[in-house]
């Protein structure tokens, strides 16, 4: 996995441990990525975890999409 992805997908780990994404991960990230993009991929995250909940309760995912 390049360097890139590398970082984004240690951001991704973190991101249920805010506590644990570092200054110097962040600095990593900042190499790769924009504040705008660090921010549209923590909001992507987000909304795929989001719908990890109707998966779990076995609910229909319609309900709960997120767009």
């Amino acid at each position: 996995m390049d360097p890139h992805h590398k970082a984004a997908v240690a951001l991704l780990r973190l991101m249920t441990q805010p506590k644990a994404i570092t200054q110097e991960l962040l600095e990593e990230l900042r190499e790769f990525f924009s504040d705008d993009q660090l921010i549209e991929l923590t909001l992507d995250v987000m909304k795929w975890n989001y719908q990890k909940v109707s998966v779990a309760l076995g609910t229909d995912r319609k309900s709960v999409m997120v767009n």
